[in-house]
């Protein structure tokens, strides 16, 4: 179910930089990723993370053989 106005994004920390620091192909995928959660769809690579309930959600992506997360 879709929403009219997107959910806000909290960023701790040095999370904005850690974000600028990943590569472009993971950088676009956690962003589309988190923007469609944000409205209320879930993207493919998005899931609850585990012991902290259904409502924090982790976001992981595969590039070049490393794996990245964002929650």
């Amino acid at each position: 179910m879709a929403v009219d106005e997107p959910k806000p994004v909290e960023r701790l920390g040095s999370s904005r930089a850690d974000r600028k620091a990943l590569p472009e192909d993971v950088r676009d995928t956690i962003g589309f990723a988190l923007y469609q959660v944000q409205v209320g769809f879930r993207h493919r690579d998005v899931k609850p993370l585990r012991g902290l309930g259904s409502n924090v959600l982790e976001v992981i992506s595969h590039h070049d053989g490393d794996t990245f997360r964002a929650v």
